[in-house]
């Protein structure tokens, strides 16, 4: 195997990855779904590109979610 073809399948698992995750968060909320793929190991860019979103708000979002964790 050759890296061109190494480099494909890692686009292709990398697709697949996303649309899994993609799945199994529909019906939740946006915040609920944004913590769901940071837990799952997703960094804020990424999940804001599955989430048509800015990695701002993935940012503020879980930072938010970590205040209120403190609090309680």
């Amino acid at each position: 195997m050759d890296d061109k073809q190494f480099k494909e399948i890692i686009e292709r698992l990398d697709k697949l990855t996303r649309v899994v995750a993609i799945s199994n968060t529909r019906g939740l909320t946006s915040t609920d779904r944004i913590i769901l793929l940071s837990q799952a190991g997703f960094p804020p860019r990424e999940i804001a590109d599955m989430l048509n979103t800015t990695p701002n708000v993935v940012s503020v979002t879980l930072s938010l979610r970590r205040k209120k964790e403190i609090r309680k």
